[in-house]
């Protein structure tokens, strides 16, 4: 699921069609509430879910998007969205294991992934190996999400 930005103005229709094809309450509830915040949830809280990669020693010391120095070893991502400063949880449900970062930069540019890490952040999520792995973005007071 991708995060949507919609104007306020349409919680009437994403109402009426949530309820219209809703399975249950609860989807129409986190709907309404959701767009009021600009962002979509799922009934479980997850923001975004998604193929995640990291980046570290070769961007290491050099300016993110939002002007600061990149520091592989700060707790830090990089999304095509997410306002910068914004401190999300991210999960992987294959280590089980929870890190909160703050959104300093723009990407990734690879075609389906969702968000980069930098390298102290997938270290944290047990997500170090060669390949992407797929975790979920939830909010950072998520009860799945350790506390930093």
């Amino acid at each position: 699921m991708d995060v949507v930005r919609m104007p306020l103005e349409a919680i009437r229709y994403v109402t009426s069609a949530t309820v219209a094809s809703a399975n249950s309450a609860a989807s129409v509830v986190a709907s309404v509430a959701s767009v009021a915040s600009n962002t979509v949830l799922d009934v479980a809280g997850v923001i975004q879910r998604g193929v995640a990669s990291w980046y570290g020693a070769q961007l290491h010391n050099r300016r993110t998007a939002n002007g600061e120095r990149f520091n592989m070893y700060d707790l830090t991502a990089a999304h095509r969205t997410l306002p910068f400063g914004t401190r999300l949880c991210a999960y992987s449900p294959a280590t089980g294991k929870s890190v909160i970062v703050r959104i300093n930069d723009r990407g990734p540019f690879v075609k389906d992934r969702i968000i980069d890490f930098s390298r102290a952040a997938a270290q944290a999520l047990g997500i170090l190996h060669a390949k992407p792995d797929v975790v979920a973005l939830l909010e950072s007071t998520d009860t799945r999400c350790s506390k930093a």
